[in-house]
């Protein structure tokens, strides 16, 4: 074979792999943008940010909707209802004489199963079983922070309903604050958590590239900020989480 014809060669066998390339990129963004309504290059805040969710203008981000049924067949195999003032409904009631009230997670709120199943409707069937009635409220988020959690007591619980025992269950924002180290603050929790950050750690033309984007999201490892020896991080940290803590006062 001639030296010109194997150039001719090359340089179809690199003209055919770049057109294959651009349309599995085409592919794939029209994939992503079927199942998310945006592409990769503009993805933002919106983890876990649910179909049974409505964003608010105020520190807890999103609350729940009010009087919804939701079930999301595609990653729930349960069924989420809230009643009038958007907690989550199992067995448990709200009594005008006491309440145990439930803040937090995705752990008291019960994900994963339906409201009759969740630790709050189980503690109201225990009770009941026992002749100690109490009203239970399941006002726990999935992915709530414990700022967002305390913020949502205090502007749909406290003071509206005759609360005995709040019980609080939930993990972040510690691993946040691993992740940011010195530059996290208590805004930051999964649903201002910029996904760009985790997936696209460089601004440039490759974050218009769903390769990359999968291989930074599912594949490069985080690069953690926290350092242990740094006294005054922790020390702020501590204190922003004190500071939470004191609105359940």
């Amino acid at each position: 074979m001639s030296q010109n014809k194997l150039i001719k060669t090359g340089i179809f066998c690199l003209i055919t792999l770049f057109i294959m390339i651009i349309i599995i990129e085409i592919g794939m963004q029209l994939i992503y943008y079927g199942r998310h309504g945006t592409f990769t290059w503009q993805i933002i805040e919106k983890f876990n940010i649910r179909g049974f969710n409505t964003k608010v203008n105020d520190e807890r981000y999103f609350t729940m909707k009010k009087n919804v049924k939701y079930r999301n067949k595609e990653d729930m195999n349960f069924t989420v209802e809230t009643d009038a003032h958007g907690f989550r409904i199992g067995h448990n009631q709200i009594f005008p004489d006491g309440n145990i009230v439930f803040i937090g997670d995705s752990v008291p709120f019960g994900w994963g199963v339906d409201g009759v199943d969740c630790v709050p409707s189980i503690l109201y069937d225990i009770l009941m079983e026992q002749g100690r009635p109490k009203g239970i409220i399941n006002a726990a988020i999935p992915s709530y922070s414990l700022d967002q959690a305390v913020h949502r007591y205090r502007y749909e619980i406290a003071g509206k309903f005759n609360v005995q025992t709040v019980i609080l269950q939930i993990y972040d924002p510690v691993s946040q604050f691993v992740i940011f180290g010195k530059k996290w603050n208590v805004k930051q929790n999964w649903s201002t958590f910029d996904e760009k950050w985790l997936a696209m750690q460089q601004d440039n033309f490759l974050k218009y590239s769903a390769s990359y984007y999968l291989y930074n999201r599912f594949f490069k490892e985080i690069k953690e900020e926290f350092d242990p020896c740094d006294k005054l991080t922790i020390n702020r940290f501590t204190n922003s989480i004190e500071t939470s803590l004191d609105i359940l006062n």
